[in-house]
């Protein structure tokens, strides 16, 4: 159910093979030379990549391999529509159901990226918002959220969109 349309060399022959192949999800590594003429690639680049690819009429869902991705770049992926962040060794079942995921417009941010991205973004949450985004990031289901807070499934449901609104996720 999983069909590779597409590898590109550069961040331009990425961009232009995914609009013209109208591609459901992308996987881009993030440190890539955005043009042939570069020396070196760059974390930038496919940063730029993916903010080119989700301004696109058709964007696809965004993953993005890193060798090791530093705690600064999370929040500027998010911003720029990325669905979730892959180690380049993660086990090729785990990409595939990543893969799965997006193409159903899930995230996939592990555990551990979602504490980082708290931590850099809370200030313009409420203090409820904090303790689901919390749960949420611990894996806890909205379910689970609401017994643990004593409040209703429904109120869980209204913070965490209020916090995906807030934080720009989705």
């Amino acid at each position: 159910d999983i069909q590779v349309a597409a590898a590109a060399t550069c961040g331009e022959e990425a961009a232009a093979q995914a609009v013209r192949l109208q591609l459901n999800v992308a996987l881009i590594d993030l440190r890539l030379k955005w043009n042939l003429v570069e020396d070196e690639p760059s974390e930038a680049n496919g940063l730029r990549l993916a903010m080119v690819l989700n301004q696109s009429p058709a964007a696809p869902a965004i993953l993005v391999f890193a060798g090791c991705l530093e705690a600064r770049w999370l929040l500027s992926l998010v911003d720029a529509g990325v669905r979730g962040c892959l180690a380049k060794d993660d086990d090729p079942a785990l990409i595939v159901s990543a893969v799965r995921a997006a193409a159903a417009g899930m995230c996939v941010w592990t555990p551990a990226q979602l504490a980082i991205l708290r931590s850099q973004s809370v200030d313009c949450l409420t203090q409820r918002e904090r303790e689901v985004l919390a749960l949420v990031a611990q894996g806890c289901t909205n379910g689970e959220v609401a017994g643990r807070l004593g409040i209703s499934v429904g109120a869980i449901n209204k913070h965490v969109e209020h916090i995906f609104a807030k934080l720009h996720v989705h």
